[in-house]
């Protein structure tokens, strides 16, 4: 069902968000879809066979400890599936575990770093303003809200618990970070599209959102990656697996 697939992803573009770089291609993902339903098929029985090769941890054991806070198995056995499929996106070799895992643990030690220091920094989110998302999602995608929960792996319960960890690093990093992009720097980008692009690129009208939306996400990227470095080196991080 392809409206099922595009909700999926978007699912697990929004609970993963903290990796600017699988933010990126994740919404080209999205975009592809809608002109290739070939090849996205083709792309999820591909990933679905990938995803299925790892071992799942018990879902209440401990993986990692960040700071005295405990990452459990769950976290894991969900993410690691989304990491295969990015790592495949990009033609990355996927059969050495270890290495996924090295991946995984880092990521999921990454987003718990940055709850924790948005924590710090005061930055909660409201039990009405998680409700009001949730709400908004099924009323835009109907049934296949819960079809895509549970194929991804959530009740409605964890979904709600981890959309607002989402939630709460989204709001870190508009609140953190001046990811504020200007004209001038849009059409400085577009001009060098222009002159060095081999491909028509259009009217500046006709690209203006996608430019800045990769410029924002490239300022976040340049001051996430410094900020995540930082707090890592004060972190006391113990892996469990």
């Amino acid at each position: 069902m392809e409206r099922g697939g595009i909700f999926m992803k978007k699912i697990l573009l929004f609970l993963t968000s903290i990796g600017i770089a699988f933010v990126l291609v994740a919404c080209n993902g999205e975009e592809n879809q809608d002109t290739s339903e070939e090849n996205e098929q083709t792309e999820q029985n591909s990933d679905a066979g990938q995803a299925a090769q790892f071992d799942e941890v018990d879902p209440d054991t401990p993986v990692a400890e960040v700071n005295g806070e405990e990452i459990i198995g769950k976290e894991y056995n969900r993410l690691y599936p989304q990491v295969v499929n990015f790592l495949s996106q990009y033609g990355q070799d996927t059969s050495d575990t270890e290495a996924v895992k090295e991946q995984v643990l880092n990521e999921l030690v990454t987003q718990r770093l940055i709850i924790q220091e948005a924590e710090e920094q005061g930055i909660q989110v409201t039990d009405e303003e998680v409700t009001s998302e949730i709400e908004s999602l099924k009323e835009q995608y109907g049934e296949d809200y819960a079809t895509a929960l549970e194929a991804s792996g959530f009740t409605e319960e964890s979904f709600q618990q981890q959309l607002a960890k989402d939630m709460i690093r989204t709001k870190y990093i508009e609140t953190q970070l001046d990811t504020e992009v200007t004209d001038e720097e849009v059409q400085a980008y577009y001009d060098d599209l222009v002159a060095n692009s081999e491909q028509e690129i259009g009217e500046l009208s006709e690209v203006e959102e996608q430019i800045k939306q990769a410029l924002s996400q490239q300022k976040q990227q340049e001051q996430l990656q410094p900020k995540i470095e930082e707090l890592r080196n004060a972190a006391n991080i113990e892996l469990l697996i």
